[in-house]
């Protein structure tokens, strides 16, 4: 993920704020600059650029309390892994969702397996908030799926949630939770930019009881025709 300073989400939320705008566009065509380049050129944050020129307390106090609380309100992309359970030896479908604020044409992700969970070859699928996009899914390294989507036309996946794609996994006979911890996230955009902000892994919890049974040997004891008894 680029380590660029990129403030226009930032300035498009505040230039959208009504109680605020009227002040900003003063601002704005006082300086006769776009805030944001002004941060950019000079490697400060927004908060300081506004103090450097000298715009007033009242500018800083809103430049302050949206920095501070206008987090959440700004562009969210998230991968989330969605947890699933299944018996030993049974096939597990794990569905992978993404939450985006923005448009995005392609992601990928990287996922180590355990020794418990083997991938099923072919088993990855889009779902219909793709349009014509290409997927591709596969084990590298021996013990790491590795999923790519995109689009030879830059095709924008439809939606702002929901499961993008799923793959099957053959789960082993040994019970507990394996996490499928996400390496390697892109949430790419028709810029080639990775817009990915947050992600969420996931558990696979293998529901079976441990039982190793390795008899050697079988005592049925003697026993008389038309008889029974009880051991």
């Amino acid at each position: 993920m680029s380590n660029n300073l990129e403030l226009s989400p930032l300035h498009k939320f505040i230039l959208k704020l009504k109680d605020f705008s009227k002040d900003l566009t003063q601002v704005v065509k006082a300086s006769n600059k776009d805030l944001t380049q002004v941060a950019k050129a000079s490697n400060k944050d927004l908060t300081q650029v506004v103090i450097d020129i000298g715009y007033g307390d009242k500018m800083k106090k809103i430049l302050i309390f949206l920095l501070l609380f206008g987090t959440s309100l700004l562009a969210q992309n998230t991968m989330v892994v969605n947890s699933m359970s299944g018996l030993a030896k049974d096939t597990a479908v794990v569905t992978v969702t993404i939450q985006n604020t923005d448009q995005f044409t392609g992601f990928q992700f990287e996922i180590p397996l355990s020794s418990q969970l083997v991938y099923i070859d072919n088993s990855a699928i889009l779902t219909d908030r793709a349009s014509g996009h290409i997927l591709t899914a596969s084990v590298i390294n021996g013990t790491t799926l590795k999923v790519f989507a995109y689009s030879t036309s830059m095709a924008e996946f439809s939606g702002n949630s929901g499961e993008v794609c799923s793959f099957k996994l053959k789960l082993g006979t040994i019970p507990g939770d394996y996490n499928l911890i996400i390496e390697n996230g892109i949430i790419g955009n028709s810029e080639s930019q990775n817009i990915l902000t947050n992600f969420i892994n996931g558990i696979v919890t293998i529901e079976a009881p441990d039982i190793d049974i390795s008899p050697t040997s079988l005592d049925y004891d003697r026993v008389p025709l038309l008889q029974y008894s009880d051991r």
